[in-house]
């Protein structure tokens, strides 16, 4: 994964074979997150971003003790509400 990430449409199309059936795995996720009170909003995502920093925060977090609710907030962020945290 390039350090920009990558288009998330163009990414996931190659990756599972065409972009429908990547609309329907993520189906699958969203029906089994709304089971247990997550949303999941594949639909305000549009970059597939490189998450080495990602990672990288959340082995720091372990340090300190807050790797869980990083981790928690990430994701939030992302899966939940679309967020982008682009990389320069």
């Amino acid at each position: 994964m390039p350090r920009e990430g990558l288009n998330r449409k163009l990414y996931r199309s190659k990756k599972f074979g065409s972009w429908e059936r990547s609309l329907a795995m993520d189906a699958q996720v969203a029906a089994a997150g709304k089971s247990v009170g997550i949303e999941f909003r594949y639909d305000l995502q549009t970059h597939t971003p490189n998450t080495f920093d990602s990672h990288r925060l959340v082995w720091l977090a372990g340090n300190s003790g807050v790797q869980d609710p990083v981790v928690e907030a990430l994701f939030r962020a992302y899966f939940c509400e679309g967020a982008n945290f682009p990389t320069k």
